[in-house]
């Protein structure tokens, strides 16, 4: 059980939010992506998708926008970020004493490094993004993009809906990596690595998966995209 953080290891904070978050415009072979999807869809029980890959959101999107719904299956986003996100952070987590996690490592490495530069860069995006849509198509989109969980009341027994963004964002989970990736590298922690793989594949190789029971949609930003992005200046907020 890990209970403190060396001198030095405090000092490596920093050095691995910097690392992260420089690696969030930066990003690999779309193609090489294929065979890390289909090993994902066959870990959780699906059989292995049709895979398309976009240069640009807006593409992506514009093929959702004419793909019929029947064709490509409920979204599995959720399923997704069960076996990647919450399934390593449970197996990590559990290896360092609860306040330390909590209050150090989870809030900085993770709360703080999202704040800082993953959710004002995913939000920029899709408010772009929700402007060059008619606003039909825009809901069209979204009745695609958003689903709808039916789950139990915690105080009684009627169901409620509960909705999920069928998109898995390496802008939103990259925060996820840097603290996983701290943890591994610096304080030692077992953790399962074929999910670890799978993740670090996803995050350093696109920008935004839109994962459907039949199809998987892999895609990065474009030059112009970027431009959104200006305003926000990674090296001010380290």
């Amino acid at each position: 059980m890990v209970n403190s953080l060396s001198k030095q290891q405090e000092l490596m904070l920093n050095d691995y939010s910097r690392k992260w978050s420089n690696s969030l415009l930066k990003k690999d072979n779309l193609d090489d992506l294929n065979p890390t999807i289909n090993d994902l869809y066959t870990s959780i029980n699906l059989t292995r998708p049709e895979i398309y890959h976009f240069s640009s959101i807006e593409s992506a999107l514009r093929f959702l926008l004419d793909k019929p719904l029947e064709l490509m299956g409920s979204g599995i986003e959720l399923l997704f970020e069960q076996y990647l996100i919450k399934e390593l952070e449970l197996e990590i987590s559990g290896q360092i004493e609860e306040k330390l996690w909590w209050k150090k490592l989870y809030k900085e490495l993770s709360c703080d490094f999202r704040e800082a530069w993953s959710s004002p860069m995913d939000e920029s995006i899709w408010e772009n993004l929700s402007q060059i849509f008619l606003d039909a198509d825009w809901e069209k989109l979204s009745a695609k993009l958003w689903d709808q969980n039916p789950t139990k009341s915690d105080n009684s027994s009627e169901l409620v809906i509960e909705y999920s963004f069928n998109v898995f964002s390496s802008w939103i989970w990259n925060s996820a990596c840097c603290l996983y990736d701290f943890c591994i590298s610096e304080l030692r922690c077992k953790y399962n690595q074929k999910k670890w793989k799978i993740l670090k594949d996803i995050i350093g190789s696109c920008d935004y998966l839109f994962p459907y029971q039949n199809i998987c949609l892999i895609a990065v930003i474009s030059e112009h995209e970027k431009s959104w992005l200006s305003a926000i200046n990674l090296d001010d907020q380290v």
